[in-house]
């Protein structure tokens, strides 16, 4: 028999990592093409020589920039272009322009009209003189190497694009690309194709709504890869959630679980289902809900759940204490490869299941219900997915509210020490704070971290059952109490509790352990083959010197280590997506952003990192509240309604000084009996511990 190992946050963490973003790479890092020699002309249009190099490219669904593409009007596309400018204009004060030529086909007509590119993203015609050419970016410095995001978003026109940029200097000395990059917009654009069908997820008893009459179900065809529109398609359940309001606004609100790889079904119609819910039925006040269940999650198809690694997991519970270390590495190790073979036999493209795809997805999928605009709410995971969607299809979105937030350029996987400590710390000093819970539970740091060095020490074993009733006896140290200890603070309603379960566990109560176990490992309803396509496409380019864990709890900094998804990424093969993908959304969408207090892995800082970027972002940390802000009471609730009415305004915030958390004293016959545990009651958990 081996020596005991901590065994649960083994399994925890190999089934799902908690997910990351990478820090952006500047422009001139993306290997963009050579555009040729550039040319310049004086302000009196006569051609002068010049040695600025111009090199850009079209992204066209994240793929590699080149200089020339073919594309459909549903793909998203990013432009970008550097110039490395002639010496003699180095440091000197001067405009970015960019232009383009429109030709109606791929013929070309030299009486084709030229449109600009103003400040505002505004397109508008130009007469094509150099001195009527409006500027995309007004008096900047020119630095020897000067990168322009040219733009990012949609196409509305077929036809053949032929794309410029350069500077004008304050003498109007006018330099631009001689040979622009150049795309064909194919008007052969795909839509997405929604057959009516019966709702997939259970409809509780009691429900007071009626399939058919208050919500509808079914599925929408779209396209595996959007930029091969008659290539594999994959199938996306969608339900409607119709207002009760007699006159509902028509733009609605579309929401997004996290994950990646959670069921927005599983979650939030199961909450709206409920005869009392108070988590989502609000928002149904104002507009239709709209549930789209993203590519390759529970209720879509295919379903990326690997059903080898579920199965390692179950012979692993029965033989752990017959196994060395290295044996369960390499059958875990063995347990993805079989699952990745397996969707590679079934002709399943692993590299097309990201976040540029998803967010088309969900664009594709509104517009072919008929809506012309929308609303967008996403929680964790979705907040990335809303960035996306922010970025690539801007023009449909009316409003977008980003839940418990991860920016897309922060390095998120080596944070995670650091955002679990930081919780931690925070709350043992509320505890410290308040007279009854440092009464009932004094030294609470102290205890917590005895207790866990104590059960590292010597083990003990709980028996938690699968949904099937088998029993099992598997070991806990004292990795586990802490991992699931920091699970828990992603949970509003159960962060008053932690104080008591802590002295619980440290008086051999282990009884929260197994609830919290049964929970989070047996929970089939989450898509771990998505989640490891999404993470290792965008976000599994970091290093070690991007950990920081000065100042931190060490067991801490330990526990965090063994989230490195790098090893899995090696059996993971997918695309990159390019650099882009990882930098800032800078947007003019109004957009609200709400972060909780206690929240172990989406600290309010990151939603500051957000906002810093949007003119019209309103940033709130809620206090008491952990990870999912809608699940914090009535507050956050108010100021979303509000912002939804008028999204332009800050919403009334009086109500978040109003907030704290209160302790409780142990007292309370529920604590114990698993309600509160729930994922239905705890969405946020999402089936999961520590991750999105």
């Amino acid at each position: 028999m081996t020596a005991i190992r901590p065994l649960i946050i083994f399994i925890i963490l190999f089934q799902l990592f908690m997910a990351t973003t990478t820090s952006a790479e500047s422009i001139t890092s993306l290997n963009l093409p050579l555009l040729g020699e550039a040319q310049a002309m004086t302000a009196q249009g006569q051609l002068i020589p010049t040695s600025t190099v111009f090199t850009g490219g079209i992204s066209v669904n994240g793929t590699a920039y080149q200089p020339e593409v073919t594309q459909t009007l549903a793909d998203a596309v990013r432009i970008e272009g550097n110039m490395q400018i002639d010496p003699t204009h180095v440091n000197q004060l001067a405009d970015l322009l960019v232009y383009a030529k429109l030709e109606a086909s791929t013929t070309a007509n030299l009486n084709s009209p030229f449109y600009q590119l103003d400040v505002q993203d505004n397109i508008s015609l130009w007469d094509q003189q150099p001195a009527n050419l409006v500027a995309f970016r007004q008096n900047v410095i020119l630095s020897a190497q000067q990168s322009v995001s040219l733009y990012s978003g949609t196409f509305y026109f077929p036809g053949l694009l032929n794309i410029f940029f350069g500077y004008r200097l304050q003498d109007g000395t006018f330099v631009t690309n001689h040979k622009g990059m150049m795309v064909t917009i194919s008007s052969k654009s795909v839509s997405s194709r929604f057959t009516a069908a019966p709702c997939p997820f259970p409809i509780p008893d009691g429900s007071t709504l009626i399939e058919g009459t208050d919500f509808s179900c079914g599925y929408a065809t779209v396209p595996e890869q959007h930029a091969d529109p008659e290539g594999p398609q994959i199938r996306l359940a969608v339900a409607i959630f119709q207002s009760p309001n007699d006159q509902p606004k028509s733009d609605p609100l579309i929401m997004e679980q996290g994950g990646p790889g959670g069921s927005t079904l599983e979650t939030f119609a199961t909450s709206l289902l409920e005869p009392e819910d108070t988590l989502v039925r609000p928002l149904l006040q104002r507009q239709d809900i709209v549930l789209i269940e993203q590519r390759g999650t529970l209720y879509s198809e295919p379903y990326l759940f690997c059903e080898e690694v579920k199965q390692f997991q179950l012979d692993l519970f029965k033989r752990w204490m017959f196994l060395t270390n290295e044996e369960i590495g390499q059958r875990a190790d063995q347990a993805l490869i079989d699952c990745r073979d397996r969707f590679l036999n079934e002709g399943i493209n692993l590299s097309a299941y990201n976040s540029v795809e998803n967010a088309a997805d969900i664009a594709m999928v509104v517009h072919a219900l008929g809506y012309s605009q929308f609303n967008y709410y996403g929680v964790s995971y979705g907040t990335m997915l809303g960035q996306h969607l922010m970025r690539d299809h801007r023009q449909q979105l009316r409003s977008v509210i980003l839940d418990s937030v991860v920016p897309l350029e922060t390095s998120f996987i080596p944070l995670t020490a650091n955002t679990i400590d930081r919780s931690f710390k925070l709350l043992f000093a509320k505890c410290a704070a308040d007279s009854t819970c440092t009464r009932q539970y004094p030294n609470l740091e102290q205890v917590f971290f005895d207790t866990v060095e104590s059960l590292n020490a010597s083990p003990t074993v709980i028996s938690p059952k699968d949904f099937a009733g088998n029993t099992y006896v598997l070991p806990l140290v004292g990795d586990d109490v802490m991992g699931q200890i920091a699970t828990l603070l992603y949970s509003t309603p159960l962060i008053p509790f932690l104080p008591a379960i802590i002295y619980q566990i440290a008086d051999a109560d282990y009884t929260v352990n197994t609830l919290l176990f049964e929970e989070m490992v047996f929970n089939d309803t989450s898509a771990d083959g998505m989640f490891n396509s999404v993470i290792c496409a965008e976000e599994a380019n970091y290093t070690d010197a991007d950990y920081h864990t000065e100042g931190l709890y060490p067991p801490v900094v330990e526990m965090a280590n063994r989230q490195d998804i790098r090893e899995t990424c090696a059996l993971w093969p997918v695309n990159r997506l390019e650099a882009y993908v990882n930098e800032p959304v800078s947007s003019q969408l109004p957009t609200l952003i709400l972060s909780g207090e206690f929240d172990p892995v989406t600290p309010p800082s990151f939603g500051q990192t957000v906002a810093q970027h949007l003119p019209y972002g309103y940033a709130y940390t809620f206090p008491g509240v952990g990870h999912g802000v809608i699940g914090g009471g009535e507050c956050p609730q108010s100021m979303m309604l509000a912002f939804l009415n008028s999204p332009f305004l800050a919403p009334p915030e009086d109500c978040i000084a109003k907030m704290e958390i209160k302790f409780a004293d142990g007292s309370e016959s529920d604590l114990l009996d698993g309600t509160r545990i729930k994922p239905e009651s705890n969405f946020i958990l999402e089936g999961r511990p520590l991750f999105f």
